[in-house]
This record gives C-alpha cells, structure tokens and sequence, in this order.
C-alpha cells in the first residue's frame, strides 16, 4: 500500500512538473480487488458490485451554472482483478436517447452514453475508449497520439498537434465484456446500468504484462446526457458530465484531464 501512495504521489508531482503549478488537482480512486466475480449481466441485483469502489456523482463539463440543475444522477462502481477491470455505471434518467441503438462502433456519444478513459502508462501517449449505451450499444476506440513531446503535459492538446491525434473507431478491443439494461423506477422515470469487464491482456500491453497487479492508472468516468426536441427526433442539448474536469466535446483530446486509479488488494 506504501508503494501505491508513493507511485500516486510521483506521478501528481512529474504532471505539476510538466503542467504548471496552476494545473487543477485530479481526482483519485482506490479500487479494491473483487472477491465475487461480477457477472456482467447489467442486473440490478448482482452482489458482487456490493463492495466496489464507488462514485456517487460527476461534475459537468461545461461549468455554467445552469448546467449543473440538469444532471441526472450518476453512480459508478470499480473492482478489478487478474484478468479484468470491472466498471458499472447507474444512470437516472427522465429520458433516453440511443441514435445508433445497439451497433458496434456507433458514434454513441451523440446520444445517451456512459464512457470510460484508461491511460495505463500515464503518458498520454496511447489510451483506450470504451462507451457503452442503454441498449447495449458499443464504441471501443484506441487513441494515439504522435506530438514531439510528451502529450499530457497540458490539459488538452493545442491545436496545432490535433492532427497528430489518431483514434481508430474501428477498433474491436478483444476479450471486452459490455452489457446494458433499463428498469423503470418507482416514481415513473427509468434508470440504465451499463456493465464493463476492460481485459487486461489488452490493456496492459505497453507495459508489458497481461494481467492487473496492484498498480496505479489514469483514467476517467463520463457520461453524456440530455433532452431531445421531439419535433426533430435529435439531441436539443449535450449535457456531459465527468469525474474528472474535461472541456465538453474534447475527452479524446485531453489525456492531461484523466484522474488516477490505484488496484489495491486489501
């Protein structure tokens, strides 16, 4: 556990280095290992989410003050073990939007969606995207990014090095395990759950291993949400909100934004 606080301390302080002393403090999360698999069915009633680390709340992307009146609820739970990182989210909701539906590699970020960011290395050099909808719909993305310096040493990328951004949409992260669900509540409105298992084999390839030990990792939650004109069928307005701060619309573009995961075993 030492070594965890010490591995979190290092790499706040080499991004502070790298940033500037102005740059805002980043979340952290302590996951602990699982001792029940979770099954990745989206159920409600699945115990082994009983223990996980917890979020209860994101913090919107667009920092008006009237935005944060329209979030809905907004739940997350982490656990981990050798093979997977497990992620679930729970969402409230007065409405849900799913253009795409249930495709694989849909822009499903242009409707209701829940996303996850994990910088393994830390450099933001190469990160993953996973986004799963209320209907089960899936974009895996591989972000990479070819700038002459380190990328993460500002918050979002200028934007003369955009171009040197590449995220493959089409993708397939091989062993990821999704599934959705929608359940209605008590009081009318509906509550969504995504599952995610993240495969280590996968994930961990750049620091050459295949399975999650403890260990520290940058990462963030999103969630994109909002009202849709029944007159046209599409979105009226983009209500995004994260864990950690990201400017709306540019989470791919942003490594530096990414909060920070220690596995921990106790």
């Amino acid at each position: 556990m030492i070594k965890n606080i010490w591995t979190i301390t290092l790499l706040i302080m080499s991004h502070t280095l790298i940033t500037g002393c102005s740059t805002p403090q980043r979340p952290q999360l302590t996951a602990t290992m699982a001792t029940i698999k979770p099954a990745i069915t989206a159920t409600v009633s699945d115990p082994a989410w009983d223990k996980a680390a917890t979020i209860n709340g994101l913090s919107p992307c667009d920092k008006r003050a009237s935005f944060q009146d329209s979030l809905n609820p907004t739940q997350i739970k982490v656990l981990w073990d050798a093979q997977y990182l497990y992620v679930r989210f729970i969402c409230d909701d007065d409405q849900i939007f799913t253009p795409h539906g249930s495709t694989r590699n849909g822009l499903h970020h242009e409707g209701d969606v829940t996303e996850v960011f994990i910088d393994p290395v830390g450099d933001g050099r190469q990160y993953v995207e996973v986004q799963v909808n209320p209907v089960g719909g899936v974009l895996d993305v591989m972000h990479t990014n070819t700038t002459p310096y380190r990328p993460n040493r500002t918050e979002v990328l200028p934007r003369e090095d955009w171009p040197m951004h590449i995220g493959v949409t089409e993708w397939q992260m091989p062993g990821l395990r999704t599934a959705a669900s929608i359940h209605t509540m008590d009081d009318g409105r509906k509550q969504w759950i995504t599952d995610m298992a993240i495969p280590a084999k996968t994930l961990l390839r750049r620091v050459k291993t295949e399975t999650f030990s403890t260990m520290t990792m940058r990462i963030n939650f999103l969630r994109c949400d909002g009202p849709v004109d029944p007159a046209t069928g599409k979105r009226s307005q983009l209500i995004a909100s994260s864990w950690s701060h990201v400017p709306t619309g540019l989470p791919h573009l942003a490594p530096g934004t990414m909060g920070y995961i220690t596995l921990t075993d106790k």
